[in-house]
């Protein structure tokens, strides 16, 4: 199974690149994964070629919000990101005011740290940023939730950090481990 360790590895693996496209492309091809699988088991095995082929995102996002795996904030975020994704993807030139303007009306707010405080510092990031963390925040939810679906621990879990660097804040996320 795949799993957050290989997600933050490959994430890594094209941080020098500094392309948007990049990161942006890994994010939502680790978030349709999760939500194929997470279909897939609560539909009785559907084909993924199925699930796949038929089913857009906001189709997806709109099933497991209803089984109440996700929320309304969560299937935001993920509609966004595929809407950003489909921008990157579908444009030589990326128009970043747009997805700028796009990412503005997306409430973060949902995103919140190990004590369970609204993380404030998370509005310090860039729009993008934000957008990028909290994908990866709630890859974290479906993993989680998958596991839980099936009966199985769930051994791994991010959590994100923040910190002030000069005048720029920096962020990353972090992969805790625990033994099942």
């Amino acid at each position: 199974m795949v799993d957050l360790k290989k997600l933050l590895s490959d994430l890594n693996s094209i941080k020098t690149t500094k392309e948007p496209r990049l990161e942006i492309l890994i994010i939502q091809l680790y978030m349709e994964h999760f939500l194929n699988e997470i279909i897939n088991y609560k539909s009785g095995n559907l084909p993924h070629d199925t699930i796949r082929e038929n089913l857009t995102i906001p189709t997806k996002t709109s099933i497991i919000k209803k089984w109440e795996i996700i929320n309304e904030d969560h299937k935001k975020v993920i509609d966004t990101l595929a809407k950003t994704r489909n921008d990157l993807i579908h444009n030589l030139l990326i128009d970043f005011k747009k997805i700028e303007q796009r990412l503005k009306s997306v409430n973060f707010d949902f995103i919140r740290n190990s004590k369970d405080k609204r993380v404030k510092l998370l509005s310090r990031l860039k729009p993008y940023n934000r957008l990028t963390f909290s994908s990866i925040l709630i890859i974290g939810i479906l993993y989680h939730k998958l596991l839980n679906l099936k009966g199985k621990p769930c051994p791994q879990s991010l959590n994100l950090e923040l910190e002030k660097n000069g005048e720029e804040w920096e962020s990353r996320i972090k992969l805790i481990e625990r033994k099942v």
